[in-house]
């Protein structure tokens, strides 16, 4: 006895039937090929310019993140040692015994 999975299966490998593989059109293939052929690869070179003014602008992001990261991480140092002193956690006061 066949699920109603398999009968959706079924249905769905009849549906395929009588379905042709798609095909480019012949007229725009031979468009591609002939442009191909008349347009040769051009590589074009990149001026030394642009290239130092990328170099430093990346370098510059790099600088403006390390500068910003301790930045951060000097100010979770102060916070920490505010809240220290603000609940006087640090002191090492001695447990006087009359």
């Amino acid at each position: 006895m066949k699920s109603k999975k398999d009968y959706w299966k079924d249905e769905v490998m009849q549906s395929f039937e009588g379905i042709q593989q798609a095909v480019p059109d012949y007229s725009l293939w031979i468009k591609l090929e002939n442009q191909l052929k008349q347009e040769p690869f051009q590589i074009k070179m990149v001026s030394k310019l642009k290239v130092w003014a990328a170099a430093a602008s990346i370098i510059f992001l790099l600088g403006i993140n390390i500068f910003v990261l301790a930045q951060n991480n000097s100010n979770k140092i102060n916070k920490s040692e505010i809240l220290i002193e603000a609940y006087q956690l640090n002191t090492n006061s001695e447990i006087q015994i009359p």
